[in-house]
C-alpha cells in the first residue's frame, strides 16, 4: 500500500503551474523542490520536526516547491494570521507557536512593516524566497543523498492550525500527514476536482480549510495552475484578478471572506463582465443569503459553501449556489456528503462525529442542525459559558443584547483570564453604544430566567468589523487582546 505522505507523488500527473510569464511542468517542480530542500536542509539547518512559518503572499511555482520539500523534509508549517495592530500582535498565532524555527518570507510579505516585525519577533532566523536564484550549493554530494529522499513518516506533524477561540486562547490543532492526504484526497474527489482544468490560488495557507479544500486537492486533480497576489483594498488588483479568471478560463478559486466576495463583485457589476466559463468560488465563514443570488446570475459564477469545523470535520456539510438558484431556505447549510468519510448522529449536546480511518474517539461539534428531506438546518451553537460566578450560554446572551442595541452585528467577548466580558459593537454609531451602555445596569434574563445582574460588560466599543476579520472570520484572539490593551491602558491613565 502507497504510503500516505504529502510528497511530489501526489502532484497531478499532467501537473502545469503558469507562473511570471512561464508554464512550469510536473518535472520542473520537482527540480524546484529538490533545490528548496537543499536550501533549508544545508543553509538553514531545518531538520524533521522543525517549525516552518509561511510569510508568502503570493502562490506561485516557487511557493507551491517550498510548501512540497518542507512537507518531504517532515518540517511543522504553522498557520500565520496578520496582527490587527502592534498591541494585538501577542495574540496572533505566530505568537502562539513561538519561537517559529524559520520564517519564509516574499517580496510582497516584506513591504509591509507589520508583517515583518512579527516575524523577526516570533521567528528565530528569516529566510528570503530570492535564495532560491542566489543560494549556491555548497555539498554536492549531500544534495544527492536527500534530493530524492522522504525524512517525513505517516504520523508527522504536517501542519499546526488552531480553534477560533471564541470562548478562551485559541487551542492548537495539529493536521498529520496521514489524516491531510486523506482529507485532500476526499475533498479533491468530493468537490470533483478533476472536472476542473484550471485553478486560482491566491492565498498562502490562511487557514486548515484552504490547505485542504482548496491547495492539496487542486494539485492533486486539476491539471492547471495559476498563483496571484491579490490585494483586496485594490480595485486595480482586483480588476487584474478578474481580467486573469476571464482570459485563463479559471474555472475554480477559493476566496477567504464576505468583504472579498464583495469587493470581486463590485468590479464585475462596475465592468459588466460576465464569465463566458463557468466559474466556482469556494468559500466558508459566512451565512449564504438570498442576496448573493442575483450576482452569481447576472455574472455566471457558483457558490461552493462548506460548513465544518477545523478540529472536526472539513467539510461536514455543503451548499451549492448558482445562476439557477431561486431562493435559499433560512438556515439551509447544505448536504452531507454520502462517501462515508466521516459517520456523524444528530444528538441532543451537538453533532457526533467519527472518522474511522483518522482518529478514533467520538468528537462532538456543539452546533444543533435540523434534517429535512437530505437537506440540513442550522438551528444555533451552544456555548456556556462562566464569568464572575454566573454561568450563561453566549449565543443567548449574544442575541439578547442583539434586541437592546436595535439588531446591530456584535460580538460578546469572554475573558476568562480576567473574568469579564467586553462588547463589540460592529460598523455603528456612538448612539448605539451608548444604548449597549444600558445592558450593563440591568438584569439579563436569559429564557432560563438567569439573572446576570453581576455580569457586567467591562468595556463597549464600536469598532470596524473588516479590520478584525482575518482570513474567512473575526480573530475573537485579537478582538480580546485589544480589549485588555484598552482597559490596561485607561487603567494607567
Amino acid at each position: 500500500m502507497n504510503q500516505q505522505l504529502i510528497t511530489r507523488d501526489i502532484i497531478c500527473s499532467d501537473f502545469v503551474c503558469h507562473s511570471q510569464d512561464r508554464s512550469f511542468s510536473r518535472d520542473d517542480i520537482i527540480d524546484a523542490i529538490r533545490y528548496w530542500k537543499i536550501i533549508l536542509y544545508e543553509t538553514h539547518g531545518m531538520r524533521r520536526g522543525m517549525s516552518l512559518g509561511l510569510g508568502l503572499l503570493e502562490v506561485d511555482f516557487y511557493h507551491i516547491a517550498l510548501i512540497f520539500a518542507a512537507a518531504e523534509l517532515g518540517l511543522r508549517f504553522i498557520q500565520l494570521d496578520h496582527p490587527v495592530s502592534n498591541e494585538t500582535m501577542h495574540n496572533t498565532k505566530a505568537a502562539m507557536y513561538a519561537p517559529i524555527d524559520l520564517g519564509v518570507v516574499d517580496s510582497y510579505f516584506k513591504k509591509n512593516k507589520l508583517l515583518m516585525d512579527m516575524m523577526k519577533l516570533y521567528c528565530v532566523k528569516l529566510c528570503d524566497t530570492q535564495e532560491f536564484d542566489t543560494n549556491q550549493i555548497q555539498n554536492n554530494s549531500l544534495y544527492d543523498t536527500i534530493k530524492d529522499q522522504y525524512f517525513c513518516q505517516e504520523n508527522d506533524i504536517l501542519f499546526l492550525a488552531s480553534t477560533s477561540g471564541t470562548t478562551s486562547q485559541s487551542k492548537s490543532v495539529p493536521f498529520t500527514h496521514s489524516y491531510t492526504y486523506q482529507l485532500s484526497d476526499r475533498n479533491g474527489k468530493l468537490y470533483h476536482h478533476d472536472d476542473y482544468p484550471t485553478a486560482l490560488h491566491i492565498r498562502n495557507m490562511h487557514h486548515a480549510s484552504s490547505l485542504v479544500m482548496h491547495f492539496l486537492p487542486t494539485i492533486m486533480y486539476c491539471k492547471n495552475h495559476y498563483g496571484q497576489y491579490v490585494n483586496t483594498a485594490s480595485e486595480d488588483s482586483i480588476i487584474n484578478l478578474v481580467n486573469l479568471i476571464q482570459n485563463k478560463e479559471i474555472n475554480f478559486i477559493q476566496i477567504c471572506n464576505k468583504y472579498e466576495y464583495d469587493n470581486i463583485v463590485k468590479v464585475l457589476d462596475k465592468k459588466n463582465i460576465k464569465f463566458k466559463h463557468h466559474v466556482d468560488l469556494s468559500i466558508s465563514g459566512f451565512v449564504l443569503t438570498d442576496d448573493l443570488l442575483p450576482a452569481l446570475k447576472k455574472h455566471n459564477m457558483n457558490i461552493v459553501s462548506a460548513f465544518g469545523s477545523v478540529d472536526t470535520a472539513i467539510p461536514l456539510f455543503i451548499n451549492v449556489i448558482g445562476p439557477d438558484t431561486q431562493s435559499i431556505l433560512p438556515g439551509l447549510i447544505g448536504t452531507m456528503p454520502n462517501d462515508g468519510f466521516y459517520k456523524i448522529e444528530i444528538a441532543d449536546a451537538g453533532i457526533d462525529i467519527e472518522c474511522p480511518t483518522a482518529w478514533q474517539n467520538k468528537k462532538t461539534l456543539q452546533d444543533h442542525v435540523e434534517e429535512r428531506d437530505g437537506l440540513y438546518f442550522h438551528k444555533n451553537r451552544t456555548t456556556e459559558i462562566t464569568i464572575n460566578n454566573f454561568t450563561f450560554e453566549l449565543n443567548q446572551l449574544s442575541e439578547f443584547v442583539k434586541t437592546v442595541v436595535n439588531g446591530a452585528d456584535l460580538n460578546v467577548v469572554v475573558d476568562k483570564e480576567n473574568d469579564c466580558l467586553y462588547l463589540a459593537i460592529w460598523d455603528t454609531d456612538d448612539s448605539i453604544v451608548t444604548s449597549a451602555m444600558g445592558v450593563s445596569t440591568i438584569d439579563l434574563a436569559l429564557s432560563m430566567s438567569t439573572a446576570l445582574s453581576g455580569c457586567t460588560f467591562k468595556k463597549i466599543e464600536n469598532l470596524s468589523k473588516k479590520r478584525f476579520t482575518i482570513d474567512t472570520k473575526v480573530s475573537v484572539d485579537q478582538l480580546r487582546g485589544h480589549f485588555q490593551n484598552v482597559v490596561k491602558s485607561e487603567g494607567t491613565k
